[in-house]
């Protein structure tokens, strides 16, 4: 796959200093990647390429609700104390030249590895209804995170919220501004924003049939070096940050609809 995505100068970053305390009291508050907008987003493009009989599997399963409907179900449900098991599995954390396979686990799960498990349990025929319900909205959340670069980040900054920055003059950080500020910058609603990548996002991803998210990951460790640059001071300098890093934004928006569509027809049209 050739990706034609411009990678603009590094520039430094200021990272706050971190401790084991602060990593294990930050591990469950950040990590909402794209924000609600970009979740929207991903589910709508991705039902604009259903197959009627992924279509059919999806409203027999969270019908009337949509794809859309419960794109932020997962962050959602990070209010209720009962679901803090699943906090780490928005995000996965590797150290650069480290494979997956070699990297040190966290013991609750991440991201990647609840993909494969999500994917094996919508595929099982065995699986009861509110299971593979549950596991839907699991999926169609984790398939738009894991595109998000900084949701492949480093653990030493939590995926780069400890790295600080100005967007308008005002504090910020790096791991926010992917999550929804570039996002907001565009000043269009989730509709118009979908509609607009579909027009203007010129992007490839594998025609099936079998997802493959070992390579969701590695773009996503690929572009985090992007994510990571700062914006310049100023009005000029989120301006200049916004014209350079859009068009990855929207390229990996759209990347991720169309392989969840890709991956519903794959788990649940047969």
């Amino acid at each position: 796959m050739t990706l034609s995505f411009k990678i603009p100068a590094l520039t430094p970053c200021l990272r706050l200093p971190i401790t084991s305390a602060l990593l294990l009291s930050f591990s469950t508050a950040f990590s909402f990647a794209w924000g609600p907008t970009g979740h929207r987003v991903v589910a709508q493009i991705a039902e604009e390429h259903l197959s009627p009989q992924a279509k059919a599997a999806v409203e027999s399963l969270i019908g009337p609700a949509s794809l859309v409907d419960v794109a932020n179900w997962a962050d959602e449900v990070r209010a209720d104390p009962s679901y803090n098991y699943a906090s780490s599995w928005h995000y996965v954390n590797l150290p650069d030249g480290v494979a997956y396979e070699h990297a040190r686990k966290h013991p609750d799960g991440d991201i990647y590895g609840k993909i494969l498990e999500l994917i094996k349990v919508l595929q099982n025929p065995d699986t009861p209804r509110a299971e593979k319900a549950e596991a839907l909205k699991w999926l169609v959340h984790f398939t738009g995170d894991i595109h998000q670069p900084l949701h492949a980040g480093y653990q030493k900054d939590l995926g780069g919220n400890l790295v600080t920055c100005t967007w308008f003059g005002e504090p910020s950080n790096i791991h926010a501004i992917w999550d929804s500020k570039l996002i907001e910058a565009t000043h269009l609603s989730y509709t118009e924003l979908s509609a607009s990548i579909e027009r203007n996002a010129v992007v490839k991803v594998e025609s099936g049939p079998a997802p493959k998210p070992e390579r969701w990951l590695q773009e996503s460790l690929q572009y985090r070096k992007v994510a990571y640059q700062i914006p310049g001071e100023g009005k000029s300098g989120t301006y200049r940050y916004i014209f350079e890093h859009t068009d990855l934004m929207k390229q990996r928006l759209r990347q991720a609809g169309l392989r969840l569509a890709l991956t519903l027809d794959y788990v649940l049209a047969e």
